[in-house]
């Protein structure tokens, strides 16, 4: 074999073997939503992006440390059929195959599972999440003899899990399966929207509130992590920035000098803010606050886009107006407590009744 023949079979070699890969490997999508956390924020805190005790998804599915929770899957699609018995295995599979390209296209990555292993994977998963949901809202009596309910913190560390990136199903899914649950499955014939603001607003109420579900499109929620991130919205909107640029904030003091309260820099940003009641400090020390919050900005940006930029704006442009420092000013140094407001009001009163009578005296003369 001459030279120009192996040239030839090389080329040959490196064609068939890209074209397979072809076959196997799918397009960006649009539908793309579910993806790992980039590795600059994941060496910050491992623990903070990995699930504990159960895999919700593709990505962490057969991890040796969760398979504990495969068995609740089980035990909770019999209670979900038992529930509703005009809906079959057969039914909720068939569901699952029809939208199974949608489905892969969620995830940012190709998922090396067969069709019958990916279908059983979703089915399990998403039932998992609404017979947990429905039995939080409704089932008290299945509560006793559930151990993720008895077990100290064993529902914390679930729905911990269950509100990671890396462990979501799209919600689309949990609605066209949620749909098939009604009657005693479902008494108050509650939304899934409803439900998931019941799901996570016992563990997180600042984040939740209670008709949080109102307000949100369930149509537009892509999962989990992105309908608590709804629920932080405020639901007045700010203009985004005019310029495209990366953002901050002023922190809490230049803040609380100007005559407002809100980010974190620095201890004394902790001590503005708790003794405002803007935060509640659960851990042991300011400092720690301070270096969780410095914790979160590392690698993190407010870009132009966010619906914060708009806020970065107007506190930046309120923080440089004199005339905010200057009330702010004497709001604090002289009106912080009843009696050195008294006593700033009786010397200004002091001071007008002198200058009267100065004039007056000036006049009589």
């Amino acid at each position: 074999m001459d030279q120009s023949d192996e040239v030839s079979l090389d080329i040959n070699e490196i064609a068939n073997s890209l074209r397979e890969q072809l076959k196997i490997k799918k397009a960006f999508s649009q539908a793309c939503c579910i993806y790992r956390v980039p590795e600059r924020l994941r060496k910050l805190n491992e623990k903070a992006y990995t699930p504990r005790v159960v895999s919700i998804g593709p990505l962490h599915h057969g991890k040796e440390n969760l398979k504990a929770m495969e068995d609740h899957k089980i035990m909770y699609l019999q209670q979900f059929l038992e529930q509703n018995l005009s809906v079959s295995v057969e039914d909720l599979i068939s569901i699952i195959k029809e939208n199974e390209t949608e489905l892969r296209d969620s995830y940012a990555e190709t998922i090396d599972l067969s069709r019958k292993d990916f279908a059983t994977m979703i089915l399990l998963d998403a039932v998992f999440i609404i017979m947990l949901s429905l039995n939080i809202e409704f089932y008290e009596s299945v509560r006793r003899r559930d151990h993720i309910f008895y077990r100290p913190f064993k529902l914390v560390d679930v729905l911990f899990d269950m509100s990671l990136l890396e462990n979501q199903l799209p919600f689309f899914i949990l609605q066209k399966l949620f749909e098939l649950s009604s009657g005693a499955a479902n008494p108050e014939n509650c939304t899934l929207t409803e439900l998931t603001c019941g799901l996570f607003k016992g563990l997180w109420p600042d984040w939740v509130k209670e008709d949080s579900w109102k307000i949100i499109d369930s149509s537009g929620v892509l999962h989990f992590v992105d309908f608590l991130q709804k629920c932080q919205q405020p639901t007045e909107k700010h203009s985004p920035a005019k310029q495209k640029a990366f953002l901050s904030a002023p922190t809490a003091t230049e803040l609380h000098q100007s005559g407002v309260n809100c980010l974190v820099s620095a201890i004394k940003d902790v001590e503005v803010l708790a003794q405002n009641e803007n935060l509640k400090n659960m851990l042991s020390r300011d400092e720690a606050v301070s270096n969780l919050f410095h914790s979160l900005v590392i690698e993190n940006a407010t870009s132009s886009e966010s619906f914060l930029s708009g806020l970065c704006e107007e506190l930046n442009l309120h923080c440089r107006k004199r005339r905010h420092k200057w009330k702010a000013n004497l709001k604090q140094v002289y009106f912080n407590n009843p009696w050195t407001g008294i006593s700033v009001v009786a010397a200004t009163f002091l001071l007008v009744l002198t200058v009267i009578q100065t004039v007056c005296s000036i006049l009589q003369l």
